[in-house]
């Protein structure tokens, strides 16, 4: 990765650690940093498009790249395509960041990125959208096609112990490829350990209004 000024991980100053509550950042040109509730990892943000209007996380923009580093040597550790806004969630075990992100073209994906477990490890593991381990889940259970899924929305919502929790938004078509819409809201279980592991928890009853975050 190629950077036009120093990763503003190296460099920006940090808001103070220790704080659980989810962080919601926005594209914008300015530098955002902040730090893991444990001090031992900063994530640095940093847009120069400056506008709302920006594409998707899915194009590959060097200047919408967010870093993770080491607090304590600077040294990055991962590094991946940011959104025009993303909430963060810092879960308590320390190992692990969950980023919900609105990519503004109809679907919201939950990213859960794996934190080296010593420092001296060279990089984080890629990070793994869940919205890819339950997709196939959901549309056997709402019995549509992937043509037929016009918007997806995901999100992370909870950490408990072993497990954490997403919310998975399906918007379909009734009839064929087109014509009136619904929406169902499930709710899975995913393993920590591999994340690979969902599990439905609920589904709700069509059209009922999905958790998109953590509650507060």
């Amino acid at each position: 990765m190629v950077w036009d000024a120093p990763p503003p991980a190296l460099s920006a100053p940090v808001m103070p650690c220790g704080d659980l509550k989810q962080q919601r950042i926005w594209v914008g040109d300015k530098a955002v940093v902040l730090r893991s509730p444990d001090c031992k990892w900063i994530l640095a943000y940093r847009s120069t498009t400056g506008s709302a209007s920006a594409p998707p996380i899915k194009e590959p923009l060097i200047a919408e790249i967010a870093t993770i580093a080491d607090a304590a040597t600077g040294k990055v550790v991962a590094t991946f395509e940011m959104s025009r806004s993303a909430s963060l969630h810092w879960l308590d075990d320390g190992a692990h960041l969950m980023v919900n992100y609105l990519s503004g073209s109809g679907s919201a994906e939950p990213l859960v990125i794996q934190l080296p477990s010593a420092p001296e490890a060279a990089q984080a593991a890629a990070p793994i959208d869940l919205s890819d381990v339950v997709l196939d889940d959901v549309l056997r259970r709402i019995g549509k096609s992937s043509e037929q899924v016009y918007h997806f929305y995901a999100y992370f919502t909870a950490d408990t112990g072993d497990r954490v929790f997403i919310s998975a938004e399906p918007v379909y078509t009734l009839r064929g490829d087109a014509g009136p819409g619904g929406s169902a809201c499930l709710i899975y279980s995913i393993d920590k350990a591999t994340f690979r592991d969902a599990r439905l928890v609920e589904q709700l009853p069509e059209n009922t209004p999905c958790p998109n975050g953590p509650a507060e």
